[in-house]
C-alpha cells in the first residue's frame, strides 16, 4: 500500500476506535506504524509472546534486534519522534560496499 494510504488508514482506525470507543486488534509487520499508533504491542517470535507493554517500553534496539533475529537500531527523528530502523549485517554489509 502506498505511504499516503497506509497513514489514512491508520488514522481512520484511530479516529473509529476513538468515536466508538472500541477495541482494535491489528496485526502489523511495520514496526514503526505499530509502535506509532498502538497503546500496547505484543512482541511475537515463532508464535510466542516475547514480551507486551507500551509503545515507550518496547522501543529497545538490543529487544527488538533479538526478538526479530536481524540487528535494528531505535533512533531520534526530529519532528518525528523515536523510530526503528534496520541495521546492515553480515552478506548485506558486504554488498553494500561492492556498490559503493
Amino acid at each position: 500500500m502506498d505511504i499516503r494510504y497506509q497513514v489514512d488508514l491508520m488514522n481512520l482506525v484511530v479516529q473509529l476506535q476513538q468515536e466508538k470507543q472500541i477495541a482494535v486488534i491489528m496485526v502489523l509487520h511495520d514496526m514503526n506504524q505499530a509502535f506509532r499508533v498502538s497503546h500496547r504491542i505484543w512482541l511475537i517470535k515463532a508464535g510466542q509472546l516475547v514480551k507486551q507493554g507500551s509503545p515507550e517500553t518496547l522501543l529497545d534496539s538490543a529487544l527488538l534486534s533479538q526478538t526479530f533475529d536481524f540487528p535494528v537500531r531505535v533512533v531520534d527523528v526530529a519532528d518525528y519522534g523515536r523510530y526503528v530502523i534496520q541495521m546492515p549485517s553480515g552478506q548485506e554489509t558486504d554488498n553494500l560496499r561492492k556498490l559503493i
